[in-house]
């Protein structure tokens, strides 16, 4: 949302009140779910079948 008021000075034009303020006060007003949502769902994915097998390789330098 963008805010602007009739002088272009936020804290002006809203009472004494800054941006950050006033996103400050919208922010605290959002209601947030009690638990997080199952993220994977929510993208469609899969869990993979197994981990992937890592190794580490040694590089050989010329000298």
């Amino acid at each position: 949302m963008l805010w602007c008021g009739p002088t272009g000075n936020t804290v002006r034009d809203f009472g004494g009140k800054t941006f950050f303020a006033m996103t400050g006060e919208r922010a605290r007003g959002i209601r947030t779910p009690d638990q997080p949502a199952d993220l994977l769902a929510l993208l469609g994915m899969d869990l993979p079948a197994a981990a992937p097998r890592l190794e580490a390789a040694t590089a050989k330098f010329l000298r």
